[in-house]
């Protein structure tokens, strides 16, 4: 709140400057945000109720980390690998306008529509007979490259990958996994008229398997330059729900309208009309009499808005 008397904090940003501080710019503003933060007494009790869910288990990171293979690499390069992988996954929701949560495997699955969970690598006690009661129950489930390898004590699941129960889910097995070089030649092509509406050629990277299918339907192939085209993303229906398999690593580029990732979140959770406008982001909370939709713009260029469209 206040600068420092003394030591490098002297000059650091605060309210409270060493002169008169109710005259400064940084005091005033602060001042008209709490006035104008008085007309919002309607958000008070709301809150924001996500129905996607993305599975980033530190004790799991740490299993992948440090397995020597499938890459060759330091623990500390592969952890900011695996980090750097979580925009990717979020930013097509983002781009949809749907809020996200960020739980660990043991986490209640039961309150969300669509559970992301990539590179499950370890799976512990009870987090596939919970991700198959979830499926079963009507949920969606998207699986990738690197699940069901290793069991809670990191020794190898027998019996074809993924496993534990999660390659009945999946519908598939997964012959070998291959470690890419950087920029790698291969590119994830939509089959034509696919049921999710993904278009163009998109990257991949890190990571890309030759898996069989044993589910009803495959969406993508990949187009790799010297080896025949391979399945690249899958869906298998379950119970009364759905399993998506990712098989192939995605760049964040590679992450926008008509990539896998994007016709998975179109198809799992999202919203007719419901599309966040270029250069806007918007948050949304709930509760027993109020709806509060808070639009954002992210860049300069004035953004129209239809709240019609995202209140409906």
């Amino acid at each position: 709140m206040a600068k420092s008397l003394g030591a490098a904090e002297k000059f650091h940003g605060a309210v409270v400057d060493h002169g008169e501080a109710e005259r400064t710019r940084v005091f005033q503003d602060v001042a008209a945000h709490g006035a104008f933060l008085k007309h919002l007494d309607a958000v008070v009790g709301t809150t924001v109720r996500p129905e996607v869910a993305l599975v980033y288990d530190t004790e799991v990171r740490w299993a992948l980390m440090y397995s020597q293979g499938p890459r060759q690499t330091n623990p500390a390069r592969l952890r900011q690998g695996v980090r750097a992988d979580l925009p990717g996954a979020l930013r097509p929701f983002w781009k949809l306008g749907i809020p996200v949560d960020v739980i660990e495997s043991l986490s209640d699955f039961t309150r969300y529509r669509l559970v992301v969970a990539p590179m499950l690598f370890m799976l512990k006690p009870g987090v596939a007979d919970r991700l198959d009661a979830f499926v079963k129950g009507g949920g969606t489930l998207v699986l990738t490259y690197l699940s069901g390898v290793v069991n809670e004590t990191e020794l190898v699941l027998r019996g074809g990958w993924p496993g534990g129960g999660l390659r009945k889910l999946a519908g598939i097995w997964s012959e070998e996994v291959d470690a890419l070089y950087p920029n790698p030649p291969q590119r994830i092509v939509p089959s034509a008229g696919n049921a999710l509406g993904m278009t163009g050629e998109h990257p991949v990277k890190d990571y890309c398997e030759r898996i069989h299918r044993r589910a009803r339907r495959c969406s993508r192939r990949t187009r790799p330059t010297s080896t025949p085209a391979c399945r690249a993303l899958t869906v298998n229906k379950y119970g009364a729900g759905q399993v998506f398999y990712l098989a192939a690593g995605q760049r964040l580029t590679a992450c926008s309208t008509g990539s896998p990732r994007a016709g998975v979140a179109v198809e799992a959770v999202a919203v007719p009309g419901r599309r966040t406008p270029g250069g806007s982001d918007r948050a949304e909370t709930i509760g027993r009499r109020a709806h509060v939709l808070f639009p954002a713009q992210t860049a300069g260029a004035r953004i129209r808005w239809s709240i019609s469209d995202h209140c409906g």
